[in-house]
């Protein structure tokens, strides 16, 4: 009997502390006179990410996939795939991304990777980009800040890269910032996701000068900062079934011992 009850503990502890996590890390390479572009991800996670479908969003060109199917992704496994592009109209530098969708148990999950490409000449943007992130009640608002640090006035676009599902408020388009000149664009994030989850993308400056595109681009990270409060709150309630469960066993394992002595 006394086996049966520790068999049943140990299931409890294996179903109530194992918690599997996938962390997926994404990156592109590409030369400037290149059709073909290389995306990798890798998992640097605890857990396998099944069936993941990497579908390219790059401006002014055509893939010739729509999108791509990589192998099971098991815990420090990485992977690359091989995207060839067609009908490239793209000229200088576009802020483009990746989105991944994946299985992990019975859940599918996506993610974004924001990638910098340029095509058919260097194009380094004179916007320098920065932001500051605030979050209230499942909102985020991000505050960036672009700083022309060239020498001729620039007429940019600000907008967001962000996983599907989480909507923010319109891009900010026209903006007209002189050489050297700070000027603030202000985005409203509608978080919808998971408490416990934190959602990558970027924010975009485009401008276009003499026929060329320009891109300056900022990576982000939506992860509230009550998030580890909900952690604790949650590990704790874990531990404290699981601590009632053990005192339950203990004292049932002791009344059968003192049943058998008595009899």
């Amino acid at each position: 009997m006394s086996k049966l009850i520790g068999i049943m503990a140990l299931f409890v502890f294996a179903n109530f502390l194992y918690a599997g996590t996938v962390t997926l890390t994404g990156s592109c390479y590409h030369q400037i006179n290149s059709n073909m572009i290389y995306f990798n991800i890798s998992n640097s996670g605890n857990d396998t990410a099944y069936n993941p479908h990497i579908i390219p969003f790059i401006q002014n060109v055509k893939t010739n996939e729509t999108s791509y199917i990589m192998s099971n992704i098991p815990p420090g496994g990485t992977d690359t795939v091989n995207i060839t592009m067609e009908n490239i109209t793209a000229n200088g530098s576009y802020g483009d991304y990746f989105l991944v969708a994946y299985q992990q148990g019975s859940s599918v999950f996506t993610a974004t990777f924001p990638c910098l490409i340029t095509f058919g000449k260097a194009a380094e943007s004179q916007l320098l980009l920065s932001y500051v992130e605030s979050y209230s009640r499942g909102n985020y608002t991000i505050n960036v800040t672009a700083t022309n640090a060239g020498t001729s006035p620039v007429q940019a676009n600000f907008s967001l890269i962000l996983p599907p599902g989480i909507s923010h408020s319109r891009d900010v388009s026209n903006v007209y910032i002189k050489p050297f000149e700070v000027h603030n664009a202000l985005f409203n994030v509608y978080f919808n996701g998971s408490a416990d989850t934190s959602y990558s993308g970027a924010v975009v400056a485009n401008y276009n000068a003499n026929g060329t595109n320009f891109a300056a681009m900022t990576n982000i990270v939506l992860a509230s900062v009550a998030t580890g409060q909900h952690k604790t709150d949650y590990t704790i309630l874990i531990y404290a079934i699981v601590i009632i469960i053990i005192v339950v066993l203990v004292l049932r394992i002791i009344l059968v011992r003192m049943k058998g002595k008595k009899a």
